[in-house]
């Protein structure tokens, strides 16, 4: 579904430095994959995110979208940044039906559609909430069933749960899970937790400052048990390439 052919991505500083990000990156993600994007600071996670979304160009090569060019931000794309920038004045429920406004859509539809998915999100008791009188992951929940609501077919999800608590972010990664398993999009979802990399992922990208580090499969059957010894190996396999990146960088 989404394809990097060769692309090449930097940034210039203040300073008119040159900061190099990608050299030559290639990499497919398949339709209703779920793939946890892991790598340090700096390694290019969230530039990975915004190619995907449109919102960056590369310098060279291509980002496709089923065979196409991206030219921008579009609508098989929804994005769900660390903070769920909600508007403020806007109660959870004006914050979902302002996003189908702007698609068009109205009347008994938009009530019905606004309704069902912050159900699914379980916050239809919280509907009335302004976003000053919900929780953390209250708020992220609903920035979650806006983008649902849009049925975009592709999910970005950059560090969406890093803010929270433990419980509140064990709360929502079992969330995404039954968003994934319900509605079939394909995620991209950025983390720095190996831990949350791979109870949530399908498949991990590793990123490190030349690139892909490893990309591997998570074969582990769903429910997954985040305790479990069946992840360990996984674990194990990131947290050793990290080191070995970590050394080399020294």
């Amino acid at each position: 579904m989404i394809r990097f052919v060769r692309v090449c991505k930097s940034y210039t500083q203040k300073d008119r430095s040159v900061v190099p990000v990608f050299a030559g990156l290639d990499l497919h993600i398949a339709a209703g994959e779920l793939v946890c994007v892991l790598g340090a600071s700096g390694c290019g996670k969230t530039t990975l995110l915004n190619l995907a979304a449109g919102f960056v160009f590369p310098a060279s090569g291509s980002v496709l979208f089923e065979g196409n060019p991206v030219q921008g931000p579009g609508p098989e794309c929804g994005v769900v940044f660390q903070d769920a920038t909600l508007f403020p004045w806007l109660t959870a429920y004006g914050n979902v039906a302002f996003a189908l406004k702007q698609r068009g859509v109205r009347g008994q539809q938009l009530k019905e559609t606004t309704s069902e998915y912050l159900a699914f999100m379980g916050l239809a008791d919280q509907a009335h909430q302004y976003p000053c009188g919900l929780s953390g992951g209250m708020r992220q929940r609903v920035a979650i069933a806006r983008v649902l609501a849009l049925a975009s077919r592709v999910l970005l999800m950059d560090e969406p749960f890093s803010a929270l608590d433990a419980h509140s972010r064990e709360r929502m990664q079992d969330e995404l899970l039954r968003v994934h398993a319900h509605a079939g999009q394909t995620i991209l979802y950025v983390t720095h937790s190996v831990a949350e990399a791979a109870y949530l992922g399908d498949r991990i990208i590793l990123l490190g400052q030349r690139g892909v580090l490893l990309d591997i499969p998570v074969t582990v059957a769903r429910p997954r048990r985040r305790s479990g010894e069946e992840l360990l190996p996984v674990e194990e396999q990131l947290r050793a390439c990290l080191r070995q990146e970590y050394t080399k960088e020294e």
